[in-house]
């Protein structure tokens, strides 16, 4: 039995180094999972941008010249793409997977990345 669902993760601008590294040892977490078509990964998407190459890790680091976050994805130790908060007050890392209750098997079809330029309540 098949269930599809969202895993949104949050950044915002205001979030501490804490809360940034929860998220980021959470979806490095979920990337490396093995799934059931291919070894690890997940497509990156925007609304109007969509990459081919699969992200298998992810990370964030804090920009010392303004402070701002940086979001990065990376195939094989190759930063693919980068999301800067220097414009937006929070971006979603939103995760499309299906799953089958019955033997924890998933497919993560996508990433979608959402940009907002103020707070999401």
């Amino acid at each position: 039995m098949w269930c599809t669902y969202t895993k949104t993760f949050v950044f915002r601008d205001c979030f501490d180094d804490c809360i940034v590294d929860g998220n980021v040892d959470a979806i490095n977490k979920l990337l490396s999972l093995k799934q059931e078509d291919r070894s690890c990964g997940a497509f990156i998407t925007t609304d109007v941008l969509s990459v081919s190459l699969i992200s298998d890790s992810f990370g964030a680091y804090k920009s010392e010249d303004d402070g701002t976050w940086n979001l990065s994805f990376y195939k094989d130790d190759v930063q693919i793409a980068t999301v800067s908060l220097w414009h937006y007050k929070e971006v979603h890392l939103c995760f499309e997977i299906e799953e089958d209750v019955r033997t924890d098997e998933f497919k993560i079809h996508y990433c979608n990345i959402k940009a907002f330029k103020d707070y999401q309540l």
